[in-house]
């Protein structure tokens, strides 16, 4: 019998509905998984401040994985502070380019908790991404669509 290490679970979409209200019955698994000793990882394209409120609420123990892999997070491990592993300069740039070209008619409106994004830059998912992605070409980022925001790493 092959023995389960660990569990990783998104939140918006998965243990969310559309809405992003908790599913009840995802967290009883999670909480089950927990109990049976198998931790459960929250990943997650929002930030380690979410994360890890998750985390507190639901009982997991295994760790974040933010901004789709831009940060990572573990109790206990590296004096309790995140792992950026994203660059962020990449996006900025990115986003200057936006900013010069749109000013203050920009179409891409940024989402509030960007001050506390430290490997991407997010937009609020009110247009769809092939125009972002056509504007940006020639820069070394991805846009990436989670169908709750688009997120340029």
């Amino acid at each position: 019998m092959v023995k389960i290490e660990a569990i990783a679970v998104d939140v918006d979409g998965t243990i969310t509905d559309g809405r992003r209200r908790v599913c009840h019955s995802a967290l009883d698994a999670l909480r089950k998984a927990e109990d049976a000793g198998i931790p459960v990882i929250i990943a997650t394209g929002n930030i380690s401040h979410f994360a890890y409120a998750v985390a507190t609420l639901v009982g997991t123990t295994g760790g974040l994985v933010c901004e789709n892999g831009g940060v990572i997070y573990q109790d206990g491990y590296n004096d309790n502070r995140v792992i950026v592993l994203g660059d962020i300069s990449k996006a900025q740039k990115a986003y200057d380019f936006l900013l010069e070209k749109f000013g203050e008619d920009i179409p891409f409106k940024i989402v509030e908790d960007s001050d506390a994004r430290v490997s991407e830059i997010c937009f609020y998912k009110n247009m769809d991404s092939e125009p972002l992605k056509e504007l940006l070409q020639d820069f070394d980022v991805e846009i990436y669509d989670s169908g709750f925001a688009l997120h340029l790493t």
